[in-house]
């Protein structure tokens, strides 16, 4: 099963959500992603990740928001490696 990616539009007439909601999508995406790649790294680490990350989908990062995640994500332990 795949996903296509939801389609980026400036038309906020046909706007399926309230503003900024692509916004919020773009941070739940990169908090996911980072949350299986550096759980248990130093806060510092994971929130210049996040940063970097929601930068380069266009996003401006909040940094009290970041801090936030950062310091959940960090205090998590690393996921086992994965068995194949």
């Amino acid at each position: 099963m795949t996903t296509s990616p939801v389609p980026v539009t400036f038309d906020t007439s046909s706007a399926p959500g309230p503003a900024g909601w692509q916004v919020q999508q773009r941070v739940d995406m990169v908090v996911n992603r980072i949350l299986t790649t550096h759980r248990g790294l130093p806060e510092e680490d994971v929130a210049h990740a996040i940063a970097q990350s929601l930068r380069s989908l266009g996003v401006v990062p909040n940094k009290r928001q970041v801090a936030a995640y950062a310091a959940q994500i960090a205090g998590l332990p690393p996921l086992p490696p994965a068995d194949r």
